[in-house]
């Protein structure tokens, strides 16, 4: 066992997050940029030994973490792949490049220590993506940025972590890290809890290809775009068309298809569903249905997604039906869909319109 890793080892024996899959560790191995793969559990100790940082991803390892990164997400309105808890292993001496995130930061110091040389970012602002001094920039990154670092910049700010601390590191904060020597030469073991922001580009982009993947102008061969000059002319012509009408296509968008309602603001108090109530079919969210049979039976499963969540759940399977004219529709009333279906359960038709109105695919007119 490296020396200084003892707890360390009794820490993954205790949570067992260790061969938690095909006898495999989840980490990642870092030389200073993060470019790292899984290993497995028996050779971790040799590439920690070759002074090697381990990182280890606990979302799907210990059921304690996945549950709290549940909890936080929820609590910060977020999807829950934006919210990561991680341990970082670090022997003595082993150290990232200087580098920036694209995330919200925080760490906690349990075992050894670190320091940590940080600066304010004037390059960019709120950045998209992580970038490290010796890496090429990616292309949405080199988009991002105002002034150019040619050079490691200067990192004026350090702070040493010792067992018991914390640090938040804002996004896109340059920063570099070091596992430093101390009087017990321990190695060091931090917590990193990473929140990724939601930003609008990222929020927006898929709203805005669902709307306009459903009308068939935006569905044409884009032609002449790498034409003779006449047809790269007429490909400008078209673009611009396409363009001008964009703001009327998006501005048809209602409220709730662009920011979903809570299920109790939908229906109302009463939260009562009759044959007059209208529906009209979200042109941003998704619906999907698929037949699950087995030998003695036979469900169906429904798959919902919109702009802020995805969600499945089963039901009878004379629902395929149901769910097949529902995405055929624009608008719509209650009525109407119990009388064209008059053959199948009212109960089972209600608790569909229930379900497809919380999950956003359906808002009431």
């Amino acid at each position: 066992m490296p020396d200084g890793l003892g707890p360390f080892a009794s820490l993954v024996k205790r949570t067992g997050f260790g061969p938690h899959i095909g006898g495999y560790f989840n980490l990642c191995l870092c030389g200073g940029e993060y470019r790292g793969t899984k290993v497995a559990a028996t050779d971790a100790f040799e590439f920690y030994e070759s002074n090697l940082p381990l990182y280890f991803d606990l979302a799907d390892s210990v059921p304690q973490v996945a549950a709290w990164i549940n909890a936080l997400a929820r609590d910060l309105q977020l999807p829950r792949q934006n919210v990561r808890v991680s341990i970082f292993a670090s022997p003595v001496g082993g150290k990232t490049e200087c580098h920036f995130d694209s995330n919200e930061n925080f760490t906690i110091q349990l075992r050894g220590s670190k320091r940590w040389r940080m600066a304010p970012n004037t390059s960019v602002q709120d950045p998209v993506d992580r970038f490290t001094v010796s890496q090429h920039k990616s292309p949405l990154m080199a988009l991002c940025y105002e002034e150019e670092f040619r050079s490691e910049p200067p990192l004026f700010e350090v702070a040493d972590l010792v067992p018991g601390s914390m640090l938040y590191v804002p996004r896109g904060y340059w920063h570099d890290v070091e596992a430093i020597d101390t009087a017990r030469s321990e190695a060091s073991l931090s917590l990193n809890l990473c929140i990724k922001p939601e930003y609008w580009l990222a929020y927006l982009l898929p709203l805005i290809e669902r709307r306009l993947v459903a009308e068939p102008a935006w569905r044409e061969a884009a032609t002449g775009v790498r034409g003779t000059p006449a047809e790269r002319e007429a490909a400008h012509t078209r673009i611009q068309q396409l363009i001008t009408g964009l703001s009327d296509t998006l501005g048809q968008l209602s409220r709730t298809e662009t920011v979903p309602d809570a299920y109790a603001d939908v229906l109302g108090a009463s939260g009562q569903i009759n044959t007059d109530t209208t529906f009209r079919r979200s042109r941003t969210a998704i619906l999907l249905w698929s037949l699950d049979r087995t030998m003695s039976s036979e469900r169906l499963v429904v798959q919902t997604e919109n702009a802020n969540d995805a969600n499945a759940w089963s039901a009878p399977a004379p629902m395929a039906a149901v769910c097949s004219w529902i995405t055929s529709q624009t608008r719509f009333t209650a009525g109407t869909l119990l009388t064209r279906f008059a053959d199948r359960s009212t109960t089972d038709i209600l608790h569909l319109l229930h379900r497809l109105v919380a999950a956003g695919v359906l808002y009431v007119v």
